[in-house]
């Protein structure tokens, strides 16, 4: 389902809901990439005054991500790599191709040694200036009834509530994106379609 199909699904439901523990893993990971990729553009045009392009590059890396981090940890990743990002622009000449290598190249390492070496990531607030959708606000608010601390519900948790079944096999994966990428899943017409083009609903 699409976010407008979601919509209309809760509109007219009745009180007995039915959406898969696969939707609910899925919709995280959508509502976790649209929430980082909104911070990380306004941290481009906003901070480093440079045009974001939202490429297979920026898409691979919050994929990267939103495996390992919650929301508001990969709020702090961009918050320090603009940062770092905007000193080094100062200490040196450099191209917006060369900027833009060097800001995701750098959120990538943070986040791959933080993974290895069980590094903490403190989770920050998105700041008040960045406007929640009002999709995040509903999936955390109606279905995942958390609130605001949705953005700060890690991948691991949400597996824990969602994926770990004893009588399912999901729990050989370590992450939601192992679990989508190995998954199949089928529309209304029976047609298959790629876990990985969720992204682009």
């Amino acid at each position: 389902m699409n976010n407008k199909e979601l919509y209309c699904y809760f509109a007219n439901a009745n009180d007995n809901l039915e959406l898969s523990d696969m939707d609910m893993l899925i919709y995280w990971k959508k509502v976790a990439v649209e929430e980082a990729l909104k911070y990380l553009k306004y941290s481009f045009e906003n901070i480093l005054d440079t045009s974001f392009e939202n490429n297979a590059s920026v898409l691979k890396l919050l994929d990267y991500l939103t495996d390992h981090f919650s929301i508001a940890q990969i709020t702090n990743i961009i918050w320090r790599h603009t940062n770092n990002t905007l000193r080094f622009i100062k200490e040196r000449r450099i191209t917006t191709d060369h900027l833009y290598n060097y800001f995701l190249k750098s959120m990538r390492t943070t986040g791959e040694n933080a993974v290895k070496n069980n590094i903490p990531i403190h989770p920050f607030d998105i700041p008040k200036y960045i406007s929640s959708s009002s999709f995040s606000e509903f999936f955390f608010n109606s279905i995942l009834k958390v609130g605001k601390q949705g953005y700060r519900i890690t991948p691991q948790e949400i597996m824990e509530m969602y994926a770990v079944d004893e009588s399912t096999e999901l729990q050989e994966f370590k992450t939601i994106g192992d679990i989508i990428r190995n998954m199949k899943f089928s529309v209304q017409d029976d047609s298959e379609v790629d876990p990985d083009s969720f992204n682009n609903k």
